[in-house]
């Protein structure tokens, strides 16, 4: 939500076509994919549009070897904003037809990030142009990233670099590039050694939460990033101090209960959410508390768990929003259900 309001949301659509078999994949196959903005007003109305499409709309969407571009995915993987500020990072995926099937191997992968700055226009960096290293060793390599708007209006990202099924022996390192949106280009780029927690061979030892399961937030000078590692939930915090970053420390928070869906918000506190689980910092401990008991699970006859949120509002209330399977109903239907709780 911005200072004024609006609610922006990013999410992705397909283009799908059911008669065919493609290459010996079955049906549905899909041609298209659309990146799709939609925004509520202060009103209760709401737009939405197109946003981005992949492949580009001068490319025919079928047969698909015309296109040269086999099953393209687009993901948006976070959205941030500041004062009128907004911020939105993606990935497009894709195969490409004129390989072999045998070569397919990892998919092109690209990370796109585009800004909305105070005049409401948009700017588009991709990960490609704004870091050389990525043209040397690929862009698949960088598996994950999670960004944020600084209150000094510039862009930080995090990404993740380590090896595919292609690229065995590429090093495994976290990165934190900064996106200077008055200059418009990258301002500089940091190893967050720190981050890493300890060097881990990818195939042996699968990187389960943490490449698909942090969160980062900026308040004021201050960011924080949590992670998800070897079973067990970090926070990292660090300061932007000039145009350098300092006084970066860690701390264990709780072992966890799932692998996925960790959230996080910060307020006068730090509120971190896992498995229904909300953790929070009481002087130097951390406290842990469920969201939702079994009296109440029974109650409202709610079944297994799916994917859950969280936000703290202006008022000092969290907001825990949870899927769940409904089973008071004969056949397979979930619901989307909420918990409101005084914190602050």
């Amino acid at each position: 939500m911005d200072e004024e309001g609006r609610v922006h949301i990013f999410y992705g659509g397909a283009y799908e076509i059911d008669e065919v078999e493609i290459r010996g994949v079955p049906p549905p196959i899909t041609t298209k994919m659309y990146l799709i903005y939609a925004r509520r007003e202060p009103d209760g109305g709401w737009e939405e549009q197109i946003f981005k499409s992949f492949p580009p709309d001068e490319y025919p969407i079928y047969p698909l070897e015309n296109t040269g571009i086999y099953l393209p995915r687009t993901y948006p993987h976070w959205v941030s904003a500041f004062g009128r500020k907004l911020a939105v990072g993606y990935s497009i995926i894709y195969h490409l037809v004129l390989k072999p099937i045998d070569q397919y191997g990892a998919p092109e992968r690209n990370y796109i990030y585009i800004v909305r700055n105070e005049d409401r226009n948009w700017e588009e960096y991709n990960l490609v142009e704004l870091l050389p290293e990525v043209k040397e060793v690929g862009t698949d390599p960088f598996g994950a990233d999670v960004g944020s708007i600084g209150e000094d209006g510039n862009v930080y990202v995090v990404i993740w670099q380590g090896p595919t099924i292609d690229t065995k022996g590429i090093e495994v390192k976290a990165l934190l590039l900064k996106i200077d949106t008055k200059e418009k280009r990258l301002k500089w780029i940091r190893r967050m050694k720190e981050l890493e927690m300890e060097n881990v061979d990818i195939y042996k030892e699968p990187l389960a939460g943490v490449l698909d399961n942090f969160v980062m937030k900026v308040k004021g000078n201050k960011f924080y990033y949590a992670s998800i590692w070897r079973g067990k939930i970090y926070l990292h915090s660090w300061e932007l101090i000039g145009d350098d970053i300092g006084n970066i420390v860690w701390e264990f928070v709780s072992n966890v209960a799932w692998l996925i869906n960790l959230s996080m918000d910060v307020k006068k506190n730090v509120y971190l959410l896992n498995a229904l689980n909300l953790h929070r910092k009481e002087g130097n401990r951390w406290i842990m508390e469920d969201v939702l008991d079994g009296e109440t699970q029974r109650k409202y006859k709610i079944g297994t768990i799916y994917w859950q949120t969280m936000c703290v509002d202006d008022e000092g209330y969290a907001w825990v929003f949870f899927e769940g399977k409904d089973e008071s109903q004969p056949y397979f239907v979930t619901n989307i259900y909420y918990v409101r709780k005084k914190v602050e």
